[in-house]
């Protein structure tokens, strides 16, 4: 799958998570990590690999009861 594939799958999940608008932001000086965060700053997950942010918001999914993505 790829970086902007990852991207998509996470802002799914994230959105399933929380009521707040979610964005997936990267960091260039330690590329290729990235994270999600609230616009609001009341959602914001670790520092990342995308696929290691997307395991990361499936098992906060997986816990909370709600749809986990298969890909």
């Amino acid at each position: 799958m790829k970086r902007e594939q990852i991207i998509n799958k996470i802002k799914e999940v994230t959105a399933r998570l929380t009521a707040a608008e979610i964005e997936v932001c990267t960091c260039h000086d330690i590329y290729p990590k990235c994270w999600a965060e609230s616009t609001h700053g009341s959602f914001r997950t670790p520092a990342m690999r995308p696929t290691e942010l997307l395991a990361y918001v499936n098992g906060m999914a997986a816990a909370l009861n709600k749809y986990v993505s298969t890909e």
